[in-house]
């Protein structure tokens, strides 16, 4: 162990950036630091249990920058807004399959769903009650596996995307918004097709939904990339409306643990300003309770 300096971890992260090169599916990589973490820990492990004079950590500040190969184009903004969202919308509609697109950010956002859940969803997991559309309900019963590899075609599994269980399966109440677009996609007797499909057989590829949503999110001028940005926008939505109750969003998001769902569950930056404003209002309407100054 005495023999693992600053220098020989300075070498392995040089040939863990060289191997990326030979790698076709390392290309997209954009770190190391997985790896290096996990060095740190096992060298945290030895640490422990060696006397200081024998054994010091070898990682060092420079590591943490070393293991970075590129940075993002654009940092996810994970406080999108609900009006960026809808420009965002209006942008996604002049583009091709833009109605279809349309409709699929809507159930995307509106349920806090992954883009791995909305791609699979069969007409048949969907029940439109048009004599009473509150009743209206969406299953969620599979998800996609995105390979990296271009040309190849994404995996159907069944259940919810880091469920422990394969047989997962979420009923959700149909969003008024989601009602209404897929009622405009609705075809009588589709049954077993996809519904955000080109001929219903197959879904939609990672890219056919990514790059038009990224060229969407440019076209309004906002400052975001990708497509996780709308789970977190309906998580937070679903968050708010239920006066901060986490058991509701853990609930929306299909989440084990409270700690993966705090990460989404977060009060909209003007939150604070909104309470104050309603604070005001009572303020107008004579029903604060006088102070006697």
């Amino acid at each position: 162990m005495n023999e693992i300096t600053p220098k020989v971890v300075d070498q392995w992260i040089l040939d863990m950036k060289a191997s990326v090169g030979d790698c076709h599916q390392s290309k997209n990589r954009r770190a190391f630091r997985h790896e290096l973490v996990s060095l740190r820990g096992l060298f945290g492990h030895f640490v422990e249990f060696y006397d200081p004079e024998q054994f010091v950590n070898p990682i060092k500040k420079r590591h943490h920058k070393a293991v970075v190969l590129k940075k993002h184009n654009c940092e996810v903004n994970k406080n999108l807004t609900l009006e960026e969202f809808y420009k965002f919308l209006e942008e996604l509609g002049k583009l091709n399959n833009g109605r279809l697109l349309q409709a699929l950010a809507v159930v995307h956002m509106r349920h806090a769903l992954r883009v791995s859940e909305v791609a699979c969803i069969k007409w048949c997991d969907v029940n439109l009650n048009f004599r009473n559309p509150s009743e209206s309900t969406l299953t969620v019963r599979r998800h996609a596996i995105y390979s990296r590899n271009k040309g190849n075609k994404p995996r159907i599994v069944p259940g919810f995307k880091n469920s422990s269980h394969t047989n997962s399966v979420k009923e959700f109440a149909l969003h008024p918004e989601s009602f209404k677009a897929l009622k405009e996609l609705f075809q009588i007797g589709a049954g077993d097709n996809y519904v955000f499909s080109n001929d219903g057989r197959e879904i939609l590829a990672y890219r056919q939904i990514a790059g038009p949503f990224d060229r969407a999110f440019k076209n309004a001028g906002l400052e975001v990339r990708g497509t996780h940005c709308l789970r977190h926008l309906g998580a937070r939505i679903v968050f708010d409306q239920s006066n901060g109750d986490l058991e509701v969003a853990k609930q929306a998001l299909h989440n084990r643990g409270e700690g993966s769902t705090r990460v989404y569950a977060r009060r909209d930056k003007s939150a604070l300003k909104k309470l104050t404003l309603a604070e005001w209002e009572k303020e107008k309407q004579g029903t604060q309770v006088s102070l006697g100054i």
